[in-house]
């Protein structure tokens, strides 16, 4: 270790002690007192917790101080030592038996065998080393001492003397150390309590502060609530000012309620009025409309009727000029007249024929073939009840209105027979088909694409029967039960 290097007190009290017990090695029972109060000045001088005690920061000095003193007192020790040797001779002196006691001969005869035995462990050269000079200790000196003290028997009794005093000093320290554990002991236990009456303190500290707090936040709460208060009894004023003018003011109101609900009456039962005008107006329009629509398409009819005929006509012609041409002896014939005189008894004819082409495309019933394999597929795919209310429905009204057009090909067909005039023919209805909501429908679901609800529910402004958009001007009916608004006339079928 360099001698330049600061070392701590404890560390150098710790080195000194063990050095002290390594030189009582083997006289533990006849030096038990000495040796104890070594370890107890050990536990005493060096600290069980080390760390602790360097957060203390202790004192240090550097290491060359410690081993300069050290070295000073083995060189004086060992000067001693020579000296004492010179004057002692090398045998043993004999002693008076009479002038001694037993006791003596014990105090004396115990240091000879510990001093034997402790030349025995020291080193045999006199002359120390500048190696061993730190390594001897004061109790190596005081065995040293004690071992030429008992080669002069005249001096047993100061050796006995002086261990006593040894024996009591030890005691002393042992009482000392005893009150100095007991008062760090103590001092620990204040520090222990210091701390955790700090650390209450710290507590405490911050619960007050917390308590502060929170009495700050109740106190600015309370001053809100009062604020509260009076805004609530300023407005409880207002509300009562404002009842007595409200009752002060409801008398000239129902007054004035009860004329003009009166009024309202009036005006409801004019527009009542006007409204049934304005049916009745629009369904004679509607009426002529049909009318002359029928018109149209009879008159649509005869010219078709009538081109059909030229056609043929013309061709009869040219199969006549070729005749002609092909015969030349034979007489010229005339050619066939094409006044409308002559094509008028045709007409009925080829209006009898186009409803019979008609009522003959729809007597094997393709048509609801086709829409019931379209229906049956659409529930096959969807599991949900209204997508199968839904079609069960289209069905059904696709069917009738199949029935209807037939039976209109046939009422014409009939009438053409009876009277064989064209203008008795009625228009025939729309072609049956889906409605356009249950093909999207369809479609949606066959190629498997997302369907919202409203796309399945009827809403409010189409009829729950024909699922059509109903207007001002037609006639509805609405359900007790379920509220649906429907046609009047789709409700009466």
């Amino acid at each position: 270790m360099p001698t330049t290097k600061f070392v701590p007190v404890w560390k150098c009290y710790g080195w000194y002690l063990n050095s002290c017990l390594e030189a009582f090695k083997g006289l533990e029972d006849d030096n038990f007192d000495i040796v104890k109060v070594i370890q107890e000045e050990i536990l005493f001088r060096i600290p069980t917790d080390k760390y602790f005690l360097e957060m203390r920061e202790p004192k240090e000095y550097p290491m060359d101080s410690f081993l300069f003193s050290a070295g000073e007192q083995n060189k004086e020790d060992h000067v001693d030592r020579k000296k004492k040797k010179k004057k002692t001779p090398k045998k043993k002196a004999e002693v008076n038996p009479a002038l001694e006691s037993p006791d003596d001969n014990q105090k004396a005869l115990v240091p000879e065998e510990a001093n034997e035995e402790v030349l025995e462990t020291a080193p045999e050269d006199d002359t120390p080393s500048p190696d061993d000079i730190p390594k001897t200790s004061p109790i190596e000196k005081f065995s040293a001492v004690v071992i030429n003290q008992s080669k002069n028997c005249a001096k047993c009794l100061r050796t006995s003397e002086m261990c006593n005093e040894a024996k009591k000093e030890l005691k002393m320290t042992q009482n000392r150390l005893e009150k100095y554990e007991k008062k760090a002991k103590r001092t620990e236990e204040v520090e222990i309590q210091m701390r955790e009456m700090e650390a209450e303190m710290k507590r405490m500290k911050m619960e007050i502060k917390e308590k502060e707090w929170v009495m700050e936040k109740k106190d600015t709460e309370i001053e809100g609530l009062k604020n509260n208060v009076l805004k609530l009894e300023v407005k409880n004023a207002k509300m009562q000012l404002a009842e007595k003018n409200h009752s002060i003011s409801q008398n000239e109101l129902l007054e004035k309620i009860t004329n003009l609900s009166d009024q309202l009456k009036n005006e409801k039962e004019r527009n009542e009025l006007m409204e049934l005008q304005l049916q009745q107006s629009e369904e004679k329009l509607k009426s002529e409309t049909r009318e002359k629509e029928r018109g149209f398409e009879e008159f649509r009819a005869v010219l078709r009727i009538m081109s059909t005929d030229m056609e043929s006509i013309q061709r009869d012609n040219r199969d006549l000029r070729e005749q002609i041409a092909s015969a030349p002896e034979a007489p010229p014939t005339p050619s066939v007249p094409e006044s409308p005189s002559e094509e008028q008894p045709n007409h009925h004819r080829f209006a009898l024929f186009r409803f019979q082409r008609i009522k003959d495309s729809l007597y094997h019933k393709k048509q609801l073939k086709q829409a019931k394999e379209m229906v049956e597929k659409l529930k096959s795919t969807s599991g949900l009840v209204e997508v199968h209310q839904i079609a069960d429905y289209e069905y059904y009204q696709f069917e009738g209105k199949l029935l209807k057009y037939v039976k209109e090909v046939e009422l014409n067909i009939q009438r053409i027979k009876e009277t064989c005039d064209v203008s008795t023919v009625t228009p025939l209805p729309d072609i049956p088909e889906f409605s356009k909501r249950f093909v999207n429908l369809y479609w949606r679901i066959i190629n498997n694409q997302p369907i919202t609800s409203s796309e399945i529910e009827v809403s409010d402004s189409e009829c729950f029967i024909c699922t059509e958009e109903m207007t001002s001007d037609q006639k509805t009916l609405q359900c007790d039960k379920c509220k649906k608004v429907t046609h009047y006339k789709c409700a009466s079928k």
